[in-house]
């Protein structure tokens, strides 16, 4: 139900309404917990003054009118936003080492996200489909959800639900920890006045960006929070390619709405040593994708959706102005892609392996071409083993910490060259399953 004032104690509070923080709500409550907050800044529809509190001030490739966009603050968060691009995350993510945990830790839960996102069981049954005669590319599915609305989809549940509560309009200022545990977090409401709620558990799902700010304003998270950020460089326009009915053939082996796209294989890509791209070849405005095309040679325009390595220097930090009414910082912002080297050495290789297989070839592509992202913020607050290299660890629980939680992209120690939005509902159900464990005890 939606709430005008908290009690003093629940068992989860929810930091964020985004599909992160929905998606573990509804999943909890699912498994029979009550005694849920969820917490969001925003109200039903856009409020500017609750998002003047998002002010971004970045430097670098990308202004700061796009992170504000790319995070809004309202019921449902990004998902109003979203395009509905869904893929499963490479394997080589995983088998890599680049995660702490192994590929069919995260990959049992596609199924559960797949159903909250509505996919089709193509969606994780089929998320690449090997192409004959060739081991260095593969076609890759981007599914398409409706989009999923997750303000509209969970409206009702949030309005009748007697197992979770909604608060909208209060802003979450603080964490408080004291000896590892939360033991409680200030609340300010649109006045500026402030209460403290304290609860069994915390879950920070409030996106890339302001994850990071809340840690960093609650002097959690260690020396590695609101550092690796990166994003999904995305090239419209990029080329053109002639592919063969071999594609269409793949394309047959799936089903529902989807934009077609050409990988490089996990192998290949470890075998150079490069990250991969994703070829997009249509815009899966209809349900038929390649499906149409007959036996012939297609000349195709192509968009690139990239990987960028993580680990890099790109960060968020807390601003030295102030907002005016919370009187709290601002989050600054330093990014670039740096990925023009890294695009030109895939696009190369990709040409060669096109061509090598039989399949098709590159016949144009420029270099002059503009870089833009995807909103997608990844990998400010991420997951590793310890404090020496990550914020959370394999349970996306706050290093140093027993009850505080982050869930959402953020926690990405990759990116890959797919969209996030369906890797982080699996990782949101995971934790609702890792939580509803701790519920019980």
């Amino acid at each position: 139900m939606f709430i005008k004032k908290p009690e003093n104690h629940y068992r989860v509070v929810i930091v964020g309404s985004g599909p992160a923080g929905l998606s573990l709500a509804q999943r909890l409550s699912r498994n029979g917990h009550s005694g849920i907050l969820v917490v969001e800044s925003g109200q039903l529809e856009y409020d500017q003054k609750q998002n003047h509190l998002g002010q971004i001030e970045a430097q670098g490739d990308l202004p700061s009118s796009y992170f504000q966009q790319h995070s809004p603050r309202l019921f449902g968060g990004a998902s109003a936003l979203w395009g509905g691009f869904c893929a499963v995350l490479e394997e080589r993510n995983f088998s890599e080492g680049l995660w702490p945990f192994p590929y069919t830790e995260v990959s049992r839960y596609y199924a559960d996200a797949a159903t909250i996102l509505e996919l089709p069981d193509s969606a994780w049954q089929k998320r690449i489909v090997p192409i004959d005669n060739s081991d260095d590319i593969v076609y890759r599915p981007f599914y398409l959800s409706p989009p999923v609305r997750f303000g509209e989809k969970f409206l009702p549940l949030a309005s009748e639900s007697e197992s979770f509560s909604v608060l909208t309009g209060h802003t979450i200022t603080r964490v408080n920890v004291d000896d590892g545990r939360v033991r409680n977090l200030n609340i300010a409401d649109q006045d500026g006045h402030e209460i403290q709620v304290s609860a069994d558990f915390c879950v920070l799902a409030a996106g890339g960006i302001q994850n990071a700010r809340l840690l960093q304003l609650s002097n959690l998270g260690g020396q590695h929070c609101g550092k690796h950020f990166i994003d999904h460089p995305h090239i419209y326009g990029y080329g053109k390619i002639m592919v063969n009915k071999a594609i269409v053939n793949a394309s047959r082996q799936t089903s529902g709405r989807r934009v077609d796209a050409l990988q490089l294989s996990d192998a290949f890509c470890i075998r150079h040593k490069i990250p991969s791209i994703s070829v997009m070849l249509n815009d899966g405005r209809d349900d038929r994708g390649l499906a149409d095309a007959g036996d012939g040679m297609l000349q195709l325009n192509v968009d690139i959706l990239g990987e960028m390595a993580s680990g890099g220097s790109n960060r968020i930090y807390l601003s030295a102005n102030h907002d005016d009414w919370l009187k709290q910082a601002y989050t600054a912002i330093d990014f670039q892609f740096d990925y023009r080297s890294a695009l030109k050495k895939a696009w190369l290789l990709f040409g060669e392996a096109l061509l090598r297989s039989g399949l098709g070839r590159v016949s144009s592509y420029s270099d002059d071409y503009s870089l833009t992202g995807g909103g997608h913020m990844i990998g400010t607050t991420r997951m590793g083993r310890s404090l020496a290299d990550s914020v959370v660890d394999v349970d996306c629980k706050v290093h140093g910490t027993e009850d505080l939680y982050v869930s959402g992209s953020s926690v990405f120690p990759s990116g890959g060259s797919v969209n996030p939005t369906f890797t982080l509902v699996a990782l949101a159900v995971r934790l609702a399953e890792h939580l509803s464990t701790r519920l019980k005890t």
